[in-house]
């Protein structure tokens, strides 16, 4: 299974090693999940991680010691086709893990995430996607 990590898991498990978003990557670290996340959800976690009072270092870190595999930012064409599934801060999330072929995405903010079912693309927190496991 292809799991797309949103900016808010990568934020989360920063600010606590033993939460379901840690968990998560701990998951892809030991090859038991296969994780990816975007260039643009990578600058996500950097423009935001001073909130959470964590160093930029910390982030480079994490992504490298999880193993999550990082793709390109999606394409203006690709976000354009996806601007009526979610809000448009968000788009790049759904274009991504679309391009990606992931078979879920997994974020805390789910409820803004998608406003329309994506064929092939589930959406769950870590906490749903750790119960169905």
């Amino acid at each position: 299974m292809l799991a797309f990590i949103d900016a808010s898991v990568i934020l989360a498990a920063l600010g606590s090693k033993s939460g379901g978003s840690s968990q998560i990557l701990k998951l892809i670290r030991e090859s038991k999940l296969d994780g990816i996340t975007s260039q643009a959800v990578v600058e996500e976690v950097f423009r935001n991680v001073y909130k959470i009072k964590i160093a930029e270092s910390k982030v480079s870190r994490l992504i490298s010691i999880s193993s999550i595999k990082v793709i390109p930012a999606p394409t203006s064409e690709e976000v354009e086709k996806y601007l009526d599934v979610t809000a448009a801060k968000d788009v790049h999330v759904v274009a991504s893990a679309i391009k990606s072929k992931a078979n879920v995405v997994i974020t805390l903010d789910k409820k803004h995430l998608l406003s329309k079912r994506i064929k092939g693309l589930s959406v769950l927190t870590p906490g749903e996607f750790l119960k169905n496991l």
